[in-house]
């Protein structure tokens, strides 16, 4: 994303609380998985 913005482009980066590698190691991650996204 920050390239992109360094060459003029506008960006939207939301941040994922919750749920990033990081949680994920340390076993915090959200309950947020492709079971609740599914659409039909």
């Amino acid at each position: 994303m920050e390239r992109l913005a360094c060459h003029g482009f506008i960006v939207v980066a939301p941040d994922h609380v919750g749920d990033t590698l990081f949680d994920r190691l340390d076993g915090t991650e959200s309950l947020l998985n492709n079971e609740l996204v599914d659409v039909w």
